[in-house]
């Protein structure tokens, strides 16, 4: 999980346990209760109570739950694998990394290096995103159509009995650095 998830999934899980502590400790914030309304009469805030600010307060956090759950059922999941085969006897299914591996193999003899996949795959669609150096790069981007072609036509062959709809597959080529001037030490 990334650090801003935590830092906003924490701050959700304290607005939502104050709520449940006012509850079990009904008496003890019910006196707090009564010298927030003191202070607050006492500041001129004379249109505002606590429970005008308790009501405010439940309906935001009910407004934060109900658009927290919005957004997990419209959350697109994502598969580490992917099921070729079903039967009574097992499953054979294709892992993103044998995905990689595929993709790296078909585009190992297309003048391309340091060939880097990042799969996306969902129920319906696969996006794939190939990343690669060319010494060359001016002659492999004359090529790049030829290549995406090739590719899209052997991913559709190899997913062709599973339930994707969809292939995206985008190549980012780059220029190959290979006069780099190492330094000597004498």
């Amino acid at each position: 999980m990334r650090r801003w998830q935590k830092f906003i999934l924490g701050l959700l899980i304290l607005l939502y346990v104050l709520p449940i502590v006012v509850i079990i400790w009904f008496p003890e914030s019910q006196k707090i209760g009564h010298q927030i309304d003191a202070w607050l009469v006492q500041n001129n805030f004379g249109g505002v109570d606590v429970n005008t600010i308790v009501y405010y307060y439940a309906v935001v956090l009910a407004i934060i739950l109900l658009g927290g759950l919005i957004i997990l059922m419209f959350w697109p999941r994502k598969k580490n694998d992917l099921v070729l085969e079903q039967s009574t006897s097992g499953t054979l299914s294709l892992d993103n990394r044998g995905i990689t591996a595929f993709v790296n193999r078909a585009l190992s003899g297309e003048g391309l290096e340091n060939i880097n996949v990042k799969v996306t795959n969902h129920p319906k669609r696969i996006s794939l995103t190939v990343t690669a150096s060319a010494p060359y790069r001016s002659a492999v981007i004359g090529q790049l159509d030829r290549i995406k072609a090739k590719l899209d036509r052997n991913l559709e062959e190899l997913l062709r009995e599973t339930n994707i709809s969809t292939i995206k597959t985008k190549i980012v080529v780059g220029q190959s650095s290979k006069n780099k001037s190492n330094t000597r030490v004498i």
